[in-house]
């Protein structure tokens, strides 16, 4: 594609979202300036311990419903075969890929203004798993 800027009269269009020009006039930030403020204790606990607890992302039933398909994913997952993995650790990956149950959980509107406050605009979702700790698990590295 042609890199220079859009032109309507010579009909050349760069599509390209990360164009100079697309990134000129996107938006930054997804979450507003109030957003952030709303979260600002748990983006300065993730700061400081390295996570936090975002109150009011689920309904009881969207929670339920998340506890529901963690549990069937995890009958359909094999324990690690590994002690770096934990013999009593299952591991669903792909999240997002596997259910719509949990597309709340990365789109409300209060866990993305904790990322962003926390990465600014640096974010990009490139894992959405869960780890679950059998009883009896030891330490893992």
């Amino acid at each position: 594609m042609d890199s220079r800027q859009n032109d309507p009269q010579d009909g050349v269009i760069d599509e390209n979202p990360f164009s100079p020009e697309a990134m000129a006039t996107a938006a930054r930030l997804l979450s507003t300036e109030q957003d952030r403020a709303e979260v600002a204790q748990a983006t300065a606990a993730l700061s400081r311990d390295g996570y936090c607890v975002v109150e009011g992302v689920l309904s009881h039933e969207q929670l339920m419903a998340v506890r529901s398909e963690v549990d069937r994913l995890n009958a359909q997952t094999p324990a690690s075969a590994s002690s770096f993995g934990g013999f009593d650790t299952r591991r669903a990956f792909n999240l997002l890929g596997r259910s719509r149950v949990f597309d709340p959980l990365a789109t409300n509107r209060l866990v993305i203004a904790v990322v962003e406050a926390h990465l600014d605009d640096q974010i990009q979702l490139s894992e959405a798993s869960t780890v679950t700790l059998e009883p009896g698990q030891r330490a893992q590295v």
